[in-house]
């Protein structure tokens, strides 16, 4: 049976899913530089940042969010190191130590009583928590009322 595809084409469609799998990836990790989704961690001395705004997980539980050297929003939490978990409930929530159900040191208490699932936070030219249809119902500290 004669192969449909000669050897050379067979590695340039290998070489082509490669890159198209790569630039994926690599696109993915880039877009998610300001975003952590449902599920996902910050640990200490790791940030988001869009720009010049970051918010960065601080030694002592310092949740700190700035625009340059310019302070716009903090929470301080309490331990030594902490860990900083998007909820599947809607809750952004800080656990000291690294265990993501460990002891609570500070919440955005923004539980959702019928939780989608599809919560993220998102840092921009602000810190904003958006459920499953993109409509903000926590920024810079503050609930959203609506």
């Amino acid at each position: 049976m004669a192969s449909f595809f000669s050897s050379s084409s067979s590695a340039t469609i290998l070489l082509l899913l490669t890159l198209g799998l790569t630039t994926s990836y690599l696109s993915t990790l880039a877009a998610a530089n300001n975003r952590l989704n449902t599920g996902e961690s910050l640990h200490a001395f790791e940030s988001l940042s869009y720009g010049q705004y970051v918010l960065l997980l601080r030694k002592h539980c310092l949740l700190f969010f700035e625009n340059g050297n310019t302070e716009i929003w903090k929470v301080e939490g309490e331990g030594l190191f902490c860990t900083l978990t998007m909820q599947s409930d809607g809750n952004l929530v800080m656990h000291e130590g690294t265990d993501p159900n460990g002891k609570v040191v500070w919440a955005s208490n923004t539980y959702q009583p019928n939780p989608t699932n599809d919560y993220y936070l998102l840092v921009t030219n602000q810190v904003a928590i958006y459920d499953g249809q993109n409509n903000a119902i926590w920024v810079n500290g503050n609930k959203v009322v609506r």
